[in-house]
């Protein structure tokens, strides 16, 4: 064996070791009942080392998987996840050239933002929302579109400021686009998204989403000018009232299961 044969044949073999390693520790963190954080707290250093350094596409998925896991429960479980700082290398994931990567990235961030609002808050600081847009705009898959809306769902069912960080985003166009043309189980997401603004925003952000829809309307639904006054009078008749705004509840993709 030359010298060039055996320095591949390391690499591989430790390559083959980290994905054994990290699939071992995903396997740990994913056990029915859920494990107790006192017991997973540990694994999240090294999975921030993994997600932040890893080339392996396969090691990366295994260890959102297991931050995945881990964040999905208790306040507590995702303060956790947060104090491990893995919010900003999941955060540059979003950008990764492997659809799988992102689609596992998603489910993790998916989790932490449906904590409470300052831990949401962290997600959206570190610079999400941009990414959200990205992934929404351009030629992904159902299954990414459907993480994406159930991200921003949860993050449209926190305070104000919040919604409007979405809106500032210019996420709302992209969402009522999906409303048009995407698939049904894509489209039930993103009229949640929109639900919880209409159901905690405040009247002026509700008026601005009703804007953006009359214009989307206007652009893609519509080629005359009296349908689009028709599709204008039927929004403004569908436009939830004050009463109906404070009658509903602030909902995440949970509570709605």
């Amino acid at each position: 064996m030359t010298l060039s044969d055996r320095t591949l044949f390391d690499l591989h073999s430790k390559m083959s070791l980290l994905r054994a390693a990290t699939w071992t520790l995903l396997s740990l963190c994913c056990g029915s009942p859920p494990v107790a954080l006192e017991h997973t707290k540990p694994a999240l250093q090294i999975l921030h080392e993994l997600i932040f350094s890893a080339d392996d596409e396969c090691v990366i998925i295994d260890a959102c998987r297991a931050l995945d896991s881990i964040a999905d429960g208790t306040s507590e479980k995702i303060q956790a996840v947060i104090e491990a700082d893995v919010c900003p290398p999941l955060v540059d994931l979003l950008s990764h050239p492997s659809s799988q990567v992102i689609e596992f990235t998603l489910r993790a961030i998916g989790n932490i933002v449906m904590g409470d609002d300052l831990q949401t808050q962290v997600v959206i600081d570190k610079g999400a929302l941009p990414c959200l847009f990205k992934l929404l705009s351009e030629n992904y898959g159902k299954d990414i579109k459907w993480e994406v809306c159930w991200v921003i769902s949860n993050i449209t069912a926190g305070n104000r400021a919040q919604i409007q960080a979405i809106i500032n985003a210019d996420i709302i166009g992209p969402l009522i686009h999906i409303l048009r043309h995407a698939k049904f189980d894509v489209k039930k997401e993103a009229a949640w998204a929109l639900s919880n603004v209409t159901s905690e925003g405040s009247n002026l952000q509700i008026h601005e989403i009703y804007e953006k829809a009359v214009r989307m309307l206007e652009k893609y639904w519509v080629g005359e000018e009296d349908e689009a006054q028709d599709a204008q009078g039927a929004i403004e008749c569908a436009e939830p009232s004050s009463e109906f705004q404070d009658d509903q509840s602030n909902l995440t993709s949970t509570e709605r299961l």
